[in-house]
């Protein structure tokens, strides 16, 4: 079974903070895109057989527009540092659909959602 791949461009870039570049992925014929739920992640094809999974941080119910944020890791194998030095603004390239590993249980009264931040080695 083949994976369906999304024909995307990177419609904006921002640095922000310390090594972290916030991207915005559109559809590259403009149309929606698949919807998904908090905590979905996809593949970025960011090089031939080279795809790292990264989070999606934006409005599950923006159809517009993905939002992901990348760490550049100072031990990257080439996943961090291949969307940093490469992932620029009018850059298409392919991606996976949104899939959610651990999605939130719909049947909850209350969720809380943990961020644990760790310091990277200088």
């Amino acid at each position: 079974m083949r994976e369906e791949l999304l024909d995307v461009v990177v419609r904006k870039r921002d640095l922000q903070g310390d090594g972290v570049v916030v991207l915005d992925l559109a559809r590259a014929d403009g149309s929606a895109l698949p919807l998904f739920d908090a905590g979905a992640h996809v593949d970025i094809h960011i090089a031939p057989g080279l795809v790292r999974q990264y989070s999606l941080c934006s409005d599950p119910a923006d159809a517009s527009l993905y939002r992901l944020g990348v760490l550049k890791d100072p031990a990257s194998r080439g996943g961090s540092v291949g969307v940093h030095d490469t992932l620029l603004e009018g850059r298409q390239l392919q991606i996976s659909l949104p899939r959610n590993l651990f999605p939130l249980a719909s049947g909850a009264r209350r969720t809380l959602l943990l961020g644990v931040a760790s310091a990277l080695p200088r």
